[in-house]
């Protein structure tokens, strides 16, 4: 006997982290809820749902079965999604970059295991809460971060 199809709200969606926009979009197609029914799935599909993110929650003794199932259309995805993400990448490549070095000290003082307030970045006066004050190796650099 087959089971009761999985329900979803956008409660549940919402509980479960997706993004926002699915959620309003999710609610916009199934006013009430939803079963995972292919009906229900392609209904989604068409309205621009993501179902994919649905694959979290197949029960472990039938993941397996689903990967093997669907590694042709991930293969194919992936190879028609590759220019367009090498496009992008190319072009978030400077804010990357630009990110990382600004969050790097900040990462480093929380990774550093021994505690030592010795960063390069940190060169300067500290005032009395222990903020940079006065002349930093920081300022000058054109970026703000001073």
């Amino acid at each position: 006997m087959k089971g009761q199809p999985m329900k979803i709200t956008a409660k549940f969606l919402a509980e479960h982290d997706a993004c926002p926009e699915q959620v309003a979009l999710f609610r916009k197609t199934f006013p009430r809820d939803g079963s995972v029914t292919m009906k229900n799935l392609l209904k989604a599909v068409e309205a621009g749902l993501s179902i994919d993110w649905l694959d979290q929650f197949i029960p472990p003794e039938r993941s397996k079965l689903y990967d093997e199932t669907i590694a042709a259309a991930r293969k194919l995805y992936a190879a028609a999604i590759a220019p367009a993400n090498k496009l992008y990448n190319e072009a978030i490549a400077p804010a990357n970059k630009l990110y990382n070095e600004t969050i790097a000290p900040a990462l480093s003082r929380a990774l550093d295991k021994e505690g030592e307030d010795d960063h390069p970045d940190d060169r300067g006066c500290r005032d009395r809460h222990g903020r940079l004050s006065g002349t930093s190796a920081r300022q000058g650099t054109g970026r703000g971060t001073a």
